[in-house]
């Protein structure tokens, strides 16, 4: 029996930007409804998930920000129940002198994510996106020089630079420790390289253009007819 559904955000539960449709909505509350829980680990921030999350429509959602860097339980200030990941400070120190180099360097033309823990970034203007890029991952090998972050490059055309000890893998098994789940009682969805590690931690892992995941979609709808299916859920 399935107890938990964790899900990425952007371009998996929804397009970036973009409602999340209303039939998924329908889905997830009835799934809620049935005592299975619901998780979004995302690579946003975890206050910027709270904020959606008070829109869904679901009584005890699970939000994981930051690629899992922090966990927040329900989606009332403060929350429930609270995960946080320490960073070591000289990792912390060469994050916050990368983001004041971007500030100086690209000005308006880059907008830098307000993440405590992670560093992401994101062109403004296309025609900066290449010399973004060289820049956060000539930095990212050469000051960083730490095999133990994780460098990712987004569909969105953002960069993302993650600490060791942070991804949705751990955040997904600290929840399951917390709820006492185990890995065959999860179905998790992702869509890009750092939903990976969430989705080797699930029973079932259903990839959106993902080839490396169990069974592999090409949009949400398909992975929810599919979870349907196997958690024998019916839409009034």
């Amino acid at each position: 029996m399935y107890k938990l559904l964790a899900f990425d955000l952007d371009h998996t539960l929804s397009d970036p930007d973009r409602p999340i449709h209303p039939d998924i909505l329908q889905f997830l509350r009835k799934a809620e409804d049935q005592g299975i829980k619901i998780a979004i680990i995302s690579g946003r921030p975890a206050m910027y998930l709270g904020g959606l999350g008070r829109q869904l429509g679901l009584k005890e959602p699970i939000i994981a920000g930051e690629n899992g860097a922090h966990i927040y339980y329900q989606i009332g200030f403060p929350p429930k129940k609270v995960f946080t990941h320490e960073v070591h400070p000289s990792g912390k120190q060469k994050l916050d002198h990368l983001r004041s180099l971007v500030q100086k360097n690209f000005g308006h033309t880059a907008w830098i994510q307000p993440n405590f823990t992670n560093f992401a970034v994101f062109p403004m203007k296309q025609e900066v996106r290449d010399e973004l890029l060289d820049f956060v991952t000539h930095y990212y090998h050469h000051v960083i020089d730490d095999h133990e972050y994780t460098f990712y490059a987004h569909p969105d055309d953002s960069f993302e630079i993650v600490p060791p000890g942070i991804d949705k893998g751990v955040a997904l098994n600290i929840i399951m420790d917390w709820e006492g789940i185990k890995k065959e009682q999860v179905i998790a969805v992702g869509n890009s390289a750092n939903d990976l590690p969430m989705l080797r931690e699930a029973g079932v892992a259903i990839g959106i253009g993902l080839h490396e995941a169990d069974y592999t979609v090409s949009h949400i709808k398909e992975a929810i007819a599919f979870i349907k299916e196997r958690l024998n859920i019916q839409l009034d």
